[in-house]
């Protein structure tokens, strides 16, 4: 029997109320496997994210739902999740592959969507990482979400001269490592939420260059701050209580 891949079409979905309530469907693709399933899978357990196949013609070629493929086709579509470790970061590299959803929600059968991995906004891709870990953190959008973080720098940051670093309100670089900012901390952008990734640029100081984890426009990806979209956006540093 040959085996197939499912993958989703990563655009941006939207579930925000409208006139009548709805859940944007997610649209998938049935493709047949480049190679044979032990290869196949093989290939799907070396990076990190979600990913499904079937055995035949499980499902259409083309369809789209807002449930969770392995719930509506349980016992024929596999879902094939894949992390680097059990650490918070590594828990949100589960979504990779998944597409955005403005404001993902709880699908009529009672699964959240973000939770089943079908899809995340920026606030719910940061939150799944602390829901995995088995941490009580209910789903919020950008404002709500800061009830569950402290603040690292007292204010407001403001975006930095191109060439520049970020400083605090009396003009102190914001540094990152121990005693600083550190991998995984909230880096809020008002109407953004991404998490720090690395330092890449001044070593040990905020800038530009430096890395983030974020779920914008189309699925979660790894950005610079200068490239992902919210440059010139003033910024909140928090950290997860």
């Amino acid at each position: 029997m040959p085996w197939f891949v499912i993958t989703p079409e990563l655009r941006a979905y939207d579930n925000r109320p409208g006139p009548q309530p709805r859940l944007d469907p997610i649209r998938y693709r049935r493709t047949p496997a480049s190679s044979g399933p032990s290869e196949w899978l093989t290939l799907s357990f070396t990076t990190p994210g979600t990913r499904y196949c079937c055995a035949g013609d499980a499902t259409p070629e083309r369809f789209a739902t807002a449930e969770p493929l392995q719930r509506k086709y349980a016992g024929q579509v596999v879902q094939i999740v894949v992390r680097a470790g059990d650490t918070y970061m590594d828990y949100l590299g589960e979504l990779f592959g998944t597409p955005f959803v403005m404001g993902p929600a709880v699908v009529p059968v009672g699964w959240h969507q973000t939770d089943q991995r079908v899809a995340s906004d920026c606030a719910a891709f940061a939150t799944y990482g602390r829901r995995r870990m088995g941490l009580p953190v209910p789903y919020a959008g950008p404002a709500g979400i800061v009830r569950f973080l402290r603040p690292l720098v007292a204010g407001t940051l403001i975006p930095p001269e191109r060439n520049d670093v970020y400083r605090d309100a009396r003009g102190r670089p914001i540094r990152i490592g121990a005693t600083g900012l550190r991998r995984g901390d909230i880096v809020h952008f008002g109407a953004q939420v991404s998490v720090f990734q690395a330092d890449r640029g001044v070593r040990g100081i905020l800038d530009a260059d430096d890395l983030l984890l974020q779920s914008w426009r189309t699925a979660p990806y790894v950005t610079s701050i200068r490239d992902g979209g919210f440059f010139r956006h003033p910024i909140r540093l928090y950290r997860w209580r």
